[in-house]
């Protein structure tokens, strides 16, 4: 059974290295549709669970997953040490670049309303549970959690680029179509997500954050491996799937437990992928006031004024308040991740997975839930700091 794991290992290295041949953007990137649908083709290499009905598709998830987080995270950090190299000019404000500024934010703006009327009921519920502003549990919440920002978008599009001698608004017309433009590519990022959740479900049955999703799943094993064909899994195949080095311990789990496990790793890693895209299209937008492309480092006071109201987009006060939430995600090391799989992997039996599995299951309904509350902590102090509930830095603030 190693041996077939170990092949898994190698297809990923295979695909990672054709990725950095290509020369990828470094940079978090969720619209790449086409080569995931590959992925998932060249996905086959798990020779294990080839041709095995519903086995064949949480292959193919956790493979998919392990390509798109250690991309992602690879992306993003070097965009990060590019930035803080490269100090951010101004906006150019000529013309073409103007343009330029408004036919991105549109096209991100399409993407957004294309997601969201492909996704299905429960996928929107748990949009708006989890990325639109609340103060609490069982809120009564508007009936289109999109309006708010919807409304921002049909405003802008109506907008007409100030003339070149209108310097001041013309440089806060580019804000704030780079601003709708982040908030458009984390809306669909987030939809992404979910979709992705409902995808795992429907293919393990392991419980996601969605409603009709979000069950507990009864896991099992098999009492005596022997009487079954298929063979049981060693830890080191589960360290190899995980890209960690070592050993762990000789003994061999039932394969469809490791596997729930494995898939539940897979979903704890995934959502960390969307939270650095999500994280990334906001600083990308502080990249626009000539600061490093990071929430601590911009000034409290910076704002600009939204072309269609007149009124201040308080800038200064969300990279605050996002400066809080990422420092709490910024706390959950790499290295936590890897010495929790490593700690499985020496006590790995039947009992000890089962027990991990449970646990895993717990933590990920937990993380959801504590970046929730994180959101609504922050958004209580811009309440108190007179920025009002229905203010779009509230939308902003929850996509984090």
């Amino acid at each position: 059974m190693e041996g077939r794991w170990h092949d898994a290992g190698a297809w990923l290295r295979k695909v990672l290295d054709l990725r950095d041949d290509a020369g990828v953007a470094a940079q978090p990137d969720t619209e790449n549709a086409d080569e995931e649908k590959q992925a998932v083709k060249d996905s086959r290499a798990f020779p294990s669970w080839k041709n095995r009905g519903e086995h064949a598709e949480v292959s193919k998830i956790v493979a998919v997953a392990l390509v798109v987080i250690l991309l992602s995270g690879a992306r993003y950090i070097a965009s990060r040490r590019s930035r803080s190299v490269l100090k951010t000019q101004q906006p150019a404000l000529d013309d073409v670049t103007m343009h330029k500024y408004f036919d991105d934010f549109s096209r991100a703006a399409d993407k957004m309303e294309h997601a969201w009327e492909i996704s299905g009921l429960p996928v929107q519920q748990a949009f708006q549970q989890y990325f639109t502003p609340s103060l609490k549990d069982g809120q009564e919440l508007s009936e289109n959690p999109l309006a708010a920002i919807s409304n921002h978008v049909a405003k802008m599009r109506r907008c007409e680029v100030p003339p070149d001698y209108a310097v001041e608004a013309r440089k806060d017309f580019a804000l704030h179509l780079q601003l709708l433009r982040s908030i458009c590519r984390a809306v669909t990022v987030r939809l992404e997500e979910l979709n992705w959740y409902v995808y795992v479900n429907e293919n393990t049955k392991v419980p996601v954050p969605v409603p009709g999703h979000n069950e507990s799943y009864s896991y099992s094993f098999s009492a005596n491996m022997e009487e079954k064909e298929e063979e049981g899994v060693p830890a080191s195949a589960l360290l190899r799937s995980r890209g960690l080095c070592g050993g762990g311990s000789p003994q061999e789990v039932d394969e469809t437990l490791a596997r729930n496990f494995t898939t539940l790793l897979a979903i704890e890693s995934k959502h960390a992928s969307y939270n650095m895209a999500a994280r990334y299209y906001f600083e990308d937008f502080l990249e626009m006031f000539g600061e490093d492309g990071t929430s601590h480092a911009t000034p409290s006071t910076f704002k600009h004024q939204i072309p269609y109201t007149g009124k201040a987009f308080r800038t200064g006060a969300l990279a605050e308040a996002a400066a809080h939430i990422f420092h709490e995600w910024d706390s959950t090391t790499n290295y936590a991740s890897a010495r929790k799989v490593h700690r499985i992997a020496d006590n790995w039996t039947n009992d000890e997975v089962l027990r991990a599995t449970q646990q895993q299951e717990k933590e990920h309904a937990h993380s959801f839930q504590t970046r929730l509350e994180s959101r609504r902590e922050q958004m209580r102090a811009l309440l108190k700091d007179g920025i009002p509930h229905d203010d779009l830095v509230m939308s902003v603030l929850f996509l984090l």
